[in-house]
């Protein structure tokens, strides 16, 4: 029964997505739990790096470079199993399952922003640009404020994450996409995703 109700359900999530990032099947499934049960003890940027975009104006990169993650089927998975396994805890079927639900028609994004008042993100818009077609997110998360990362004399510089969920149905897989968030501020941070080519 429980096999019949997993299949129901993949099946399910098959027939409501719209991106071929990763097709959601059990082999899938199965190896991106293996890259998270393989990748848990390296640092959580090197385990996002195939998943990452920097700001596309950034001279240098370091912990202060804005960026961006686009967290696939294939990614939400392979998080899953990072965490179990730093936990010592099981990976289960069931959880993959959820997290798939949970996620299912969207497209997701958490985004780090740098700037130079407390409030410079109060408010964010994100649009995924492909050509000359705009896709805006349908929603926006901002959980926490802004805090100092920077605190030189006069000179402060904040940071804040932000999530961004864009339907699926909207965005087209096989075409490379450009990520635009303005804040608050009015400043335009942009990240460039070649989604053909991520899992």
């Amino acid at each position: 029964m429980r096999i019949v109700c997993a299949a129901v359900v993949i099946m399910f999530l098959l027939c409501n997505q719209a991106l071929a990032i990763a097709p959601v099947n059990a082999v899938m499934m199965k190896e991106a739990q293996r890259y998270g049960i393989e990748k848990a003890h390296v640092s959580l940027d090197e385990f996002l790096i195939a998943w990452t975009a920097y700001e596309e104006q950034a001279v240098v990169l370091d912990e202060m470079t804005e960026r961006a993650h686009l967290y696939t089927p294939y990614l939400l998975l392979a998080c899953d199993a990072r965490e179990k396994t730093q936990k010592s805890q099981p990976i289960k079927l069931s959880d993959s399952e959820k997290i798939l639900a949970d996620y299912a028609g969207f497209l997701a994004f958490s985004v780090t922003l740098v700037g130079n008042s407390k409030d410079f993100a109060k408010t964010v818009n994100a649009v995924i640009k492909q050509g000359r077609r705009g896709i805006t997110a349908d929603q926006i998360n901002i959980p926490g404020e802004a805090t100092v990362i920077v605190n030189k004399g006069t000179q402060k510089l904040y940071v804040v994450q932000a999530y961004l969920y864009f339907k699926e149905r909207n965005i087209d897989a096989n075409k490379p996409a450009i990520l635009v968030v303005t804040a608050y501020d009015q400043k335009k941070h942009s990240f460039y995703f070649d989604l053909p080519n991520i899992k």
